[in-house]
């Protein structure tokens, strides 16, 4: 990224042919040098390429940073249509996870008072509906079906502008793909494309949704609750087990969200007391995990960690230990919270 963006000062603006990684590195070195950028996609792959954000990995650690736009987004369907089928099923498992990243973000305004805008959910409900249906025909690389997945990606983009942040389109099942890109890059354990392992979070983290929500919050023992928390101190010995040199970041990044016994005891009486309108107003944005899941696995994408290409063992541990890795409040702490896995 810095070797791109030092490119800057000496060009009018940065046009990327490409999917992700290479219309980022645009929009950083754009944004760095307040340079035009327009990006040409190759592939309906992610939801980057309208978005106001860049993924990038600082000193190891997957981190999203703000950026200006693309001033335009040209594609072509044919040519988004050659691209390798695993991409475009990637593509469906990034779009799909707006419906457990939705609920996260609502999730965090009502237990936690935190900022939520619900225009960017409205603004790709319709396509959402239209991207299940033609799933079949994304797995067989039809090209009007493939357009439709990258209007939803594009418009999730713009959601995402919209809401001024990438909680609407990124939750606990980004932070599972993110804890598998840092251990690809700190260790060079193997990793999968972006939207395989997105898709694959998804459906776990619409699980945990559903298992949520069918508790009886009156029945919740806080005091039992509390107490199976991990300490401070165990968090710490954990992810410097996991993250050895970055560890420091990783835990100022969960200490922002973190609660003490009396928080989190005052976060489960929210919960209770909350719990119908969050049921009520969360099925808006839920999408069941056994459509999730259908149509993702219809478009040609892995579904369940054993059909990445990353190691079995790190899929688990990113389910139980990705929520460490960023401030953001997704419903891999709620779970926790609660007692649900």
């Amino acid at each position: 990224a810095k070797e791109v963006a030092q490119m800057g000062a000496s060009v009018d603006f940065f046009v990327a042919i490409g999917a992700g990684t290479l219309c980022d590195l645009a929009k950083y070195a754009g944004d760095k040098h307040r340079k035009p950028v327009l990006l040409y996609a190759t592939a309906a792959s992610m939801n980057g390429y309208t978005s106001a954000i860049v993924a990038l990995k600082i000193r190891g650690l997957k981190r999203t940073m703000p950026c200006a736009p693309a001033i335009g987004v040209f594609a072509d369907p044919e040519v988004i249509a050659t691209a390798p089928q695993r991409m475009t099923a990637a593509g469906v498992g990034d779009f799909l996870s707006k419906a457990s990243s939705s609920a996260d973000w609502r999730a965090s305004n009502i237990l936690r008072d935190e900022y939520y805008c619900p225009r960017p959910r409205e603004f790709s409900d319709d396509i959402q509906t239209r991207i299940i249906e033609t799933a079949p025909r994304v797995g067989y690389a039809d090209p009007e079906a493939i357009g439709v997945v990258l209007e939803g990606l594009l418009l999730t983009g713009l959601g995402m502008v919209i809401a001024g942040s990438s909680a609407p389109a990124s939750g606990g099942e980004h932070l599972i793909s993110h804890y598998l890109d840092m251990k690809h890059a700190l260790y060079g354990t193997p990793n999968d494309l972006h939207g395989a392992q997105v898709g694959v979070g998804t459906v776990y983290a619409l699980r945990l949704w559903e298992k949520v929500l069918e508790l009886d919050p009156q029945a919740l023992d806080v005091d039992a609750l509390i107490a199976r928390q991990p300490t401070d101190e165990q968090v710490r010995i954990w992810v410097e087990d996991d993250w050895g040199p970055v560890a420091p970041e990783v835990l100022a990044q969960w200490r922002e969200k973190a609660l003490d016994a009396e928080g989190l005891r005052a976060e489960l009486g929210r919960f209770r007391d909350r719990y119908w309108q969050m049921r009520e107003l969360l099925s808006q944005d839920l999408l069941s995990s056994d459509v999730a899941a259908k149509a993702i696995k219809q478009a040609g994408g892995p579904v369940r960690p054993e059909e990445l290409d990353a190691p079995i063992d790190e899929c688990r541990k990113a389910e139980l230990f990705a929520r460490f890795l960023r401030n953001r409040f997704t419903i891999l702490d709620l779970a926790a919270e609660v007692g649900v896995t």
